[in-house]
């Protein structure tokens, strides 16, 4: 039987702020050149959060950035359990639909090379390469690959 996967924007930021720590925890996360603590506090009004739940388990975040006509996707995690069961898919189309309603023309988000399934699901969800780059990340010096969806 299929698990319904209910996808929502959280508009508290306490509770998105818990929901991300319970997530994190037993799932890897991959380093960026920006802390979770910059996004979440502070009075930033452009920062969206996305949470999925499953059999109300929290499944997976998505955290984004509106400015102008762009979103800029920072931070997206599924944990393992709900892995390959669409919780990311869902979460992307539910950006989406805010992106329509918001008149925003252009998703972009930053990848690790070596980040081959984060690629395959990007890929997979419409986005495309537009540029690279070079030692962009601090802790390794890897490659940052710019991927960009056009929102029609």
């Amino acid at each position: 039987m299929e698990k319904k996967i209910d996808v929502f924007f959280e508009q508290d930021k306490a509770i998105a702020i818990s929901v991300i720590s319970i997530l994190q925890k037993g799932n890897e996360c991959l380093a960026t050149n920006y802390t979770l603590d910059s996004y979440l506090n502070g009075d930033n009004n452009f920062v969206k959060f996305i949470i999925a739940k499953i059999d109300e388990k929290y499944a997976g975040y998505i955290i984004f950035k509106n400015v102008d006509e762009t979103i800029d996707l920072e931070y997206i995690l599924v944990d393992e359990k709900y892995r390959n069961m669409l919780v990311g898919s869902k979460m992307i189309e539910k950006m989406l639909e805010y992106a329509v309603q918001n008149n925003v023309k252009n998703i972009m988000l930053e990848v690790r090379r070596s980040n081959k399934k984060a690629i395959c699901f990007y890929e997979k969800n419409g986005f495309q390469m537009v540029n690279i780059r070079k030692n962009y990340y601090n802790d390794t010096h890897e490659d940052a690959l710019i991927y960009n969806l056009q929102v029609k």
